[in-house]
């Protein structure tokens, strides 16, 4: 069976009250649908379920409220009756007919065409047989047709109930030296990212609240003040609890938790709390979807070496040790030569060769290269926002053509870089730009 629920206005947090009903909810506007599928020994059937409802949106009401086994027949009876209802099984199509058409969502051309036919209740329009419907009003019309009967077979798409991503840390005893906080630190972020990434959400803004201990060492204790006065009731004035906010913006977001740690550890270098703190607070109240890019392995990310090699770990296992291997460079005249896969236990010579080929993936579309100079030098290039520095090079490799009709010239290198990656990379002699011409699988 499906509620259906009338808020007295669109309310996101007003809606999300229902999850303490059925962890099922749907929202659409100022309609919750929710499924009370093994729901009933916990309510008590329809009148206990409507009555958790009601002391979930406590001291707001809802304005219609029903439940029916689909979702048309509950939307229905919820907004065009101002009382509780509950549709039984089976007796959905009695119930719609006594309801006038306008309860059916009918685009404006349908409803002119309908027009001529006097049609004035549900029960009317699912009295016409269906094959003229179908021939007349096509498979649009079928489809109202058969609301218009008590049938919908639309289910739920459930929103997931928000956690509030926050943790909280009470210290044994007051630190007052950043190395022994950023233990604490970082248990309270080994709490924080599981629920990020179990949301497929990353940090966009955190914010660290610390409570400071009112204790202060000697040396720094400030002079002693005069006596505080007095309230009417002859007790003295509690002091002001002492805290301390850090708040840290970053530019995309993120859910990797020694990275997040390296950058408060750097927000609490430059700015200090200036006294012990007895206990932490951390929050993410900025969140946004975890970016994903051709670098995602098994359905996660892997941007840090410690995924990149349970991937690679992963696929040994699939495939077998000689799946995966770092290429190297050697020196051959021919192109397909340059690069081979040396065997494990086997110490091979610059001349010896290739052990296994490697696949030269081209690129369809040349990128072009920003090179990184350092000295005068080549270091290395830049490809949007990653650096390709160089360990060995083999070249150039002048190729021209066109000579009868556009001439072009142009130098290609192969390039090696820290991480074992192979790229073929070509300078344009005419007009002065890198390219990435390919790389290696």
């Amino acid at each position: 069976m499906i509620a259906c629920v009338v808020l007295p206005r669109p309310d996101a947090a007003l809606a999300r009250r229902l999850f303490a009903v059925s962890p099922l909810l749907q929202r659409e506007g100022a309609l919750v649908f929710l499924d009370d599928r093994g729901l009933q020994r916990l309510h008590g059937g329809p009148a206990g379920l409507f009555a958790a409802i009601r002391r979930a949106l406590a001291p707001e009401t809802a304005t219609g409220l029903a439940l029916a086994s689909n979702r048309f027949t509950a939307e229905v009876a919820a907004r065009f009756l101002r009382r509780p209802v509950t549709v039984r099984e089976g007796e959905e199509a009695l119930f719609l007919s006594r309801l006038p058409l306008s309860a059916l969502p009918l685009p404006p051309d349908l409803a002119r065409r309908l027009l001529p036919l006097g049609l004035e209740t549900l029960g009317d329009f699912a009295s016409l047989p269906s094959a003229g419907i179908e021939r007349r009003y096509g498979p649009a019309g079928v489809a109202l047709h058969r609301l218009a009967r008590g049938l919908d077979a639309r289910g739920l798409l459930p929103e997931r109930e928000p956690q509030e991503l926050c943790v909280e840390r009470q210290l044994d005893d007051p630190v007052d030296r950043l190395p022994l906080l950023l233990p604490a630190l970082e248990e309270a972020l080994s709490r924080l990212c599981p629920l990020l990434t179990e949301q497929g959400q990353g940090a966009t803004r955190l914010a660290l609240d610390l409570a400071l201990d009112d204790v202060l060492p000697d040396d720094e204790a400030p002079p002693a003040a005069p006596p505080a006065a007095t309230s009417p009731s002859g007790a003295a004035p509690a002091p002001a609890p002492r805290s301390r906010r850090l708040e840290l913006s970053l530019p995309e977001p993120e859910d990797r938790a020694p990275l997040l740690l390296d950058l408060l550890r750097l927000e609490l270098e430059r700015d200090p709390p200036g006294a012990a703190v007895a206990a932490l607070r951390l929050q993410a109240p900025g969140v946004a979807p975890l970016a994903r890019h051709q670098n995602a392995l098994f359905g996660e990310v892997a941007r840090d070496a410690s995924r990149r090699t349970e991937a690679l770990a992963r696929l040994a296992a699939l495939f077998g040790p000689r799946a995966v291997a770092t290429p190297r460079l050697r020196r051959a005249h021919r192109l397909e030569e340059r690069w081979e896969l040396p065997e494990e236990g086997t110490k091979r010579q610059v001349g010896d060769a290739p052990a296994a080929p490697v696949v030269l993936r081209v690129l369809p579309v040349p990128e072009e290269l920003v090179p990184m100079l350092e000295g005068g030098q080549l270091t290395g290039f830049r490809r949007g926002r990653h650096e390709l520095r160089i360990v060995r090079a083999h070249g150039p490799r002048r190729l021209t053509g066109g000579w009868w009709r556009q001439p072009w010239a142009r130098d290609e290198y192969e390039l090696l870089t820290p991480d074992g990656a192979l790229y073929r990379v070509g300078r344009d002699l005419q007009a002065q730009r890198w390219l990435l011409l390919a790389e290696a699988d």
